[in-house]
């Protein structure tokens, strides 16, 4: 089974190369799955460390390495993310399991504002190239 994932994550961050290759001509809008009004811009690279759906809420909670604090008061590393569509949704979850599994980097849109916790309000996702 461990060769069997290996080359799960093998072909995932081939799959990820070739994704981010045709992603460089587009603009960063091009990336957006949703946009939030008053939106301050993209993170740094991040590495994800967990990845949770809260329950109530079905909002994505993302726990990475390597940020800051993006707006006042809100915790550096915590993330909370939603989506206007459950399409959209499933994909940014996808996003940031494939980033966990394969190690990649990630940046999060932020917006201006704190969300639920105090964690960072999150409305896209983008993925990076293996380590």
């Amino acid at each position: 089974a461990f060769a069997t994932l290996q080359e799960q994550v093998e072909q995932l961050q081939k799959q990820i190369r070739k994704v981010e290759k045709r992603l460089e001509a587009m603009e960063p809008a091009a990336f957006l799955f949703f946009s939030e009004a008053g939106a301050a811009g993209w993170s740094a690279e991040l590495t994800v460390e967990n990845v949770i759906t809260e329950g109530n809420t079905d909002l994505i909670l993302i726990y990475t390495t390597g940020g800051e604090v993006y707006s006042s008061r809100c915790l550096a590393n915590s993330w909370s993310f939603s989506a206007d569509t459950e399409d959209r949704r499933n994909r940014a979850y996808s996003t940031a399991l494939t980033a966990l599994l394969s190690e990649a980097k990630i940046q999060l849109w932020h917006s201006d504002t704190c969300g639920p916790w105090s964690y960072h309000k999150a409305g896209s996702i983008r993925i990076h190239s293996g380590p």
